[in-house]
C-alpha cells in the first residue's frame, strides 16, 4: 500500500458518510464482479457447447459427404447398369430384326415352294389321268390286237 491509499483509508474511517458511500461502491463493485464471474462461467459453458456443436456439425458434414459419395457411386452404378441393359436390348433388337427378316424371307420362299408344289401336284394328277386313260386305251387296243392275232392264227392255221 502506498501513502495516499493509507491517507484515503483514514479519511474514510473518520467520515461515516463517505465510509458508507465507499462501502456501497465496494458492494456495488463486488456485485458487478460476481455478475461478471457468472457471465464468464456462462461464456465458458457456451464455448463448450459451441465446441460440441462444431464437432457435431463436422461429424454431420462428414456423414453427408460420405452419403453423397455413396449416392454418387450408386447412381453411377445404376447408370452403368442401365447403359449395359440398353445396349443388350439394342443388340437383341437387332438380332430379333435379323431373325424376323430371315423368317419372313423363309416364309416367302416356303409360300413360293407351296405354290410350285401345288402346281406340280395338279400337273401330276393331270398326267396320271392321262396315263390312266392312255393305259386303258392301250389295254383295249392290246385286247383288240390279241383278238385279231388269235383270229389271224386261226385263219392261217
Amino acid at each position: 500500500m502506498d501513502f495516499k491509499s493509507v491517507e484515503y483509508f483514514i479519511e474514510l474511517v473518520k467520515n461515516p458518510t463517505e465510509f458508507e458511500k465507499a462501502l456501497a461502491q465496494l458492494k456495488n463493485a463486488q456485485d458487478n464482479l460476481d455478475k461478471s464471474i457468472a457471465i464468464v462461467g456462462k461464456v465458458n459453458e457456451i464455448e463448450k457447447i459451441k465446441e460440441k456443436a462444431d464437432k457435431a456439425l463436422k461429424a454431420a458434414e462428414k456423414k453427408q459427404e460420405d452419403a453423397e459419395a455413396q449416392a454418387k457411386a450408386t447412381i453411377q452404378a445404376a447408370q452403368d447398369l442401365h447403359e449395359k441393359l440398353m445396349k443388350e436390348v439394342s443388340d437383341r433388337s437387332v438380332a430379333v430384326d435379323s431373325i424376323k427378316q430371315a423368317a419372313d424371307s423363309a416364309l416367302v420362299k416356303a409360300e413360293a415352294l407351296e405354290k410350285e408344289l401345288a402346281k406340280r401336284e395338279r400337273q401330276l394328277r393331270q398326267d396320271l389321268e392321262a396315263y390312266t386313260k392312255a393305259a386303258a386305251e392301250l389295254a383295249v387296243k392290246s385286247q383288240e390286237v390279241d383278238e385279231r392275232l388269235t383270229k389271224l392264227r386261226q385263219a392261217m392255221g
